[in-house]
């Protein structure tokens, strides 16, 4: 009986001490004294290790406090311990990104995050993201291809499965993905861009190789050469003419580029209107 009353004291001494330091570093928080704060939930800590409320609230401190190494210990011991919740991996996946630029470890908290929420939609995205970034290729293929399976109403995914192919010079399955993206979303900035100027890159590559021709060739060729190039053109056009409708002010460069397509095209009407506005959007 003597032993149960020792443990039963000890407990509730355990107890009285962890809601003294927790409630000390609750104050400091809310005084903004953050890494007096962080040193109250420590020694909570200290008492009941693993504690999650200790952790959490550590973790918040720190980073409050800019004590970057010492958050992202408090965090990656809750993640570690299968304590973490979505908000605290998303904390974790910034740090790792942002203050310590270590994308390693970014892709392995995304993954961990995803084996405990693996419905989770921004983390399926956000590792996706991340192997486009560390030009694991394959690997981002693989997941995108994963991802339309899952859910193939997706402009997004379509769109960076055609970045994809576009970095790798596979032009046609390139255009391929970014069309469907502009299906699914014609309002696609970046995906009616990047069409406009996959077409435009074909017309002006035919152009170059005219222009490489020895005169001898080039007089003879130029007509069927001419045709080729004008029919990418017109297929840039309404892509181009899309993007600048979406973000009418975003590109002067994008601007020009058009107007050099209206000039191909012989829509003089077009082209000198657009010179205008260029010339207003330069201040000239």
């Amino acid at each position: 009986e003597r032993n149960l009353q020792l443990r039963d004291f000890f407990r509730a001494g355990t107890f009285t001490t962890i809601c003294v330091h927790s409630n000390e570093g609750a104050e400091k928080y809310n005084e903004n004294e953050f890494e007096t704060a962080y040193k109250e939930f420590m020694t909570a800590l200290k008492v009941v290790p693993g504690d999650t409320t200790a952790l959490l609230y550590g973790g918040v401190s720190a980073q409050q406090a800019d004590m970057n190494d010492e958050a992202i210990a408090c965090f990656q011991t809750l993640a570690d311990n299968g304590d973490a919740n979505a908000d605290t991996y998303k904390t974790l996946i910034y740090l790792y990104r942002s203050e310590k630029e270590d994308m390693e470890k970014v892709l392995s908290t995304i993954s961990q995050a995803l084996e405990k929420y693996p419905t989770n939609k921004e983390f399926a995205q956000e590792k996706i993201t991340t192997l486009i970034i560390m030009e694991r290729v394959e690997e981002a293929k693989s997941e995108l291809e994963e991802a339309i399976s899952n859910e193939p109403t997706n402009a997004q995914y379509y769109y960076f499965l055609g970045y994809l192919y576009d970095q790798q010079d596979e032009v046609e399955s390139a255009i391929k993905n970014y069309s469907k993206a502009v299906e699914l979303n014609p309002d696609y900035y970046e995906a009616n861009y990047n069409l406009g100027v996959m077409h435009y890159n074909k017309a002006r590559d035919i152009l170059s190789e005219l222009n490489n021709l020895p005169l001898s060739e080039y007089r003879k060729a130029e007509a069927s050469y001419v045709e080729k190039a004008q029919v990418h053109f017109k297929d840039a056009l309404p892509y181009f003419e899309k993007a600048v409708e979406i973000k009418p002010d975003e590109d002067v460069q994008l601007l020009e580029t058009l107007e050099g397509v209206y000039l191909r095209l012989e829509m003089d009407d077009k082209a000198e209107a657009l010179e205008k506005r260029i010339k207003a959007m330069s201040g000239q």
